[in-house]
C-alpha cells in the first residue's frame, strides 16, 4: 500500500511539473517509458532470482533504489535529469514488485491463493488510489516540485514492514488437492491471454495519466479535479477486488476476461469527450472494473503454478511495465498528425486487439483438450 501511494504520488505530480517546464505532449509521454522499460526487463531478471534465493535481499534492494531516486527528484530542474531518475525508480521497483508477490504466495500454496491475491490486490490498489488523491491536493499545497519527498517517504514507510518470507518451495501437491484446474495447456492459455491483457490495460491507464491532463485543461478541468478523477478510478478497482476476488466462479472463464477489455476500450474513448467534472467522475467505476479485473486475472494465473512462481510473476509484471511505456509514448507522437485525443484512440485499439489475441488462444486451448 505505501509502496503504490507513493509511486502514483509521484507519477501523478510529473505531467503537471513537465508543463510548468514546457514540455511538448511527445516528452510527456515519454515519462511512462522512461519508468516501465527498465522496469520491466529488470522484473524479468528479479522474479528468477528471487525463486532461488531469499526473497527479502531484491526487495530492499529495489526499495532503497527507489528512496534515493525519488527523494533526488525534488532537487533536479532539467529535463533529461527528471526523466533518468524516473528510470532509477523504475529500476528499484522492478526489483521490489516481482519478489514482493513470489513471497506472499509462498504462504497460499493451493485453495488459500484467491483469498491472499484479493487482500495483496485490494492493499496496493488503495494505496495507489489514495496517492492520486492526494496527489492532486498536494499539487495545490506544496507545488509539483515537493511531492516527490512525501513520494519517497512512502517508499521508506514501506521498507520498516517487510515481514520474514517463506523460502521458495514446490505446491504440485497443494495445487492437485485444490482441484477443478483446467488441463496445463489451458492454463497457459488464460496466463497469456492474461498478461497481454493486463500490459495493455495498464498503457490505458498510463494513457489517461499522461494526456488526459492537457484534454481535461482545455475544457477547465484542472490538476486537483484530475486528481480526484483518477484516484476514484482506482478506488472503483479497489472496489472490484473486494468483490471479485473472493469469488471462483470467474477462474478459467474466457467471457469475463474479454469482456471487461471491450469495456475498458470504451472507457478509454468516452473520457476524451467529456465536458464537464461530474461527466468525467461517471467514467470512474468503468475503468476501474476494467483495469482491476486485467490485473486480478494476471496475477491469480501468473500464482497458480507449483513452482516458478516469481519468475511468472516478473513476466507480469514486465508486460505491465513494457505496454504501458509504449503505448503512451507513440500516443504522444501521434498527437503530431492526428490530434490530442489519438493516444486514446490508440489504447482503445490495442485494448480490443489484445481481446481478439486472447479469445483466440483460449478457444485453440479449449479445442485441442476436445480432441
Amino acid at each position: 500500500m505505501f509502496t503504490d501511494l507513493g509511486l502514483y504520488l509521484l507519477m501523478l505530480s510529473l505531467p503537471y511539473r513537465l508543463l510548468d517546464l514546457g514540455a511538448s505532449s511527445a516528452v510527456i509521454g515519454l515519462v511512462p517509458l522512461m519508468y516501465a522499460a527498465p522496469y520491466g526487463l529488470v522484473a524479468l531478471m528479479a522474479g528468477r532470482v528471487s525463486d532461488r534465493f531469499p526473497r527479502r535481499g531484491p526487495i530492499r534492494v529495489g526499495l532503497s533504489f527507489a528512496v534515493l531516486a525519488t527523494a533526488s527528484l525534488a532537487a533536479v530542474g532539467p529535463i533529461p535529469m527528471i526523466l533518468t531518475l524516473v528510470a532509477a525508480v523504475g529500476v528499484g521497483l522492478g526489483f521490489f514488485w516481482p519478489s514482493v508477490q513470489a513471497g506472499f504466495s509462498e504462504v497460499a500454496a493451493g485453495r488459500d491463493l484467491h483469498g491472499l491475491t484479493r487482500l495483496f490486490n485490494v492493499s496496493w490498489s488503495t494505496g495507489k488510489g489514495l496517492g492520486l488523491l492526494f496527489g492532486g491536493l498536494l499539487l495545490d499545497v506544496i507545488g509539483a516540485e515537493s511531492v516527490p519527498l512525501v513520494a519517497a517517504a512512502s517508499f521508506a514507510a514501506s521498507a520498516l514492514a517487510l515481514p520474514r518470507m517463506e523460502r521458495p518451495g514446490d505446491h504440485s501437491e497443494a495445487i492437485a488437492e485444490e482441484g477443478g484446474a483446467p488441463p496445463p495447456r489451458t492454463q497457459q492459455a488464460f496466463r497469456r491471454a492474461a498478461w497481454i491483457a493486463n500490459g495493455i490495460s495498464f498503457g490505458v491507464a498510463a494513457t489517461v495519466n499522461h494526456h488526459l491532463p492537457k484534454v481535461l485543461l482545455g475544457v477547465g478541468i484542472g490538476g486537483r479535479d484530475f486528481g480526484i478523477f483518477f484516484g476514484s478510478v482506482f478506488l472503483a478497482q479497489t472496489l472490484l477486488f473486494v468483490t471479485v476476488g473472493n469469488l471462483r466462479s470467474w477462474h478459467y472463464r474466457a467471457i469475463p476476461l474479454v469482456g471487461m477489455q471491450v469495456v475498458l476500450a470504451a472507457g478509454a474513448i468516452a473520457v476524451t469527450g467529456v465536458d464537464s467534472f461530474v461527466t468525467l467522475m461517471a467514467f470512474a467505476p468503468l475503468l476501474g472494473a476494467g483495469l482491476g479485473f486485467a490485473y486480478q486475472s494476471s496475477l491469480y494465473y501468473s500464482l497458480h503454478a507449483p513452482v516458478s512462481r516469481g519468475a511468472q510473476a516478473g513476466v507480469h509484471e514486465a508486460a505491465l511495465g513494457l505496454a504501458s511505456a509504449t503505448i503512451p509514448v507513440a500516443g504522444g507522437f501521434a498527437v503530431a498528425g492526428a490530434g490530442i485525443r489519438a493516444p486514446f484512440v490508440l489504447a482503445a485499439a490495442c485494448m480490443v486487439v489484445s481481446a481478439v489475441i486472447g479469445a483466440a488462444w483460449i478457444r485453440r486451448s479449449f479445442r485441442s483438450r476436445g480432441r
